[in-house]
């Protein structure tokens, strides 16, 4: 838990700069709460990419906190995330804060399940974040969200409906199983393995 900065963040920070790169794959971030997790400011995932730094979080769940999912900054950084399932937040799913020069992807993502209009928030009409094929807001049936199961019902419409010709698609999901099964790969951490 870090408080610093104005911002609680209640499970992980991660912070490039300076050409520094890191890559964040198959995160499981679920059910985080604490005593002092659960302010309008607090998140449970927070990365920060600066001054030429890269960081890239892909195949990854952050789920059920106390307040809000991830926070996404970049000011004249790069910033890749692809494959992500943020879901049951009760303030907000994702903020992102874009400055400077840089460059923000957001691909093949489940974002649902939090407050109406709070799913995606911050920076998100600037042209340097680009989104490809993702599912905002909604309900891209999982197979049991109540319960903490979100790999996806098999008439979920999120399966096969990504793309496979990104730069954030890995080979395994969160499960390590193949991402590519059927006709396309699926949106968010979870492939349906039939």
């Amino acid at each position: 838990h870090n408080t610093g900065g104005g911002e609680e963040i209640a499970a992980l920070v991660a912070i490039a700069a300076s050409q520094a790169s890191i890559n964040l794959e198959r995160l499981y971030v679920d059910d985080n709460w604490g005593p002092t997790t659960n302010g309008n400011s607090t998140y449970d995932v927070s990365v920060r990419a600066e001054s030429g730094g890269a960081i890239s979080l892909v195949d990854s769940l952050v789920t059920f906190g106390g307040a809000r999912g991830l926070r996404a900054f970049a000011n004249a950084g790069d910033l890749r995330l692809g494959h992500l399932t943020i879901a049951d937040y009760p303030i907000g799913g994702v903020n992102f804060r874009i400055e400077g020069k840089s460059r923000v992807v957001l691909q093949n993502s489940i974002v649902a399940f939090n407050p109406q209009g709070r799913d995606l928030e911050g920076d998100i009409s600037k042209d340097w974040l680009s989104q490809t094929t993702n599912f905002i807001g909604g309900n891209p049936f999982f197979l049991d969200e109540p319960n903490g199961n979100y790999r996806l019902a098999p008439f979920s419409s999120a399966i096969d409906a990504g793309t496979r010709d990104v730069e954030t698609f890995r080979t395994q999901d969160l499960d390590h199983l193949p991402r590519l099964v059927g006709t396309g790969t699926d949106l968010g951490s979870y492939e349906r393995p039939f």
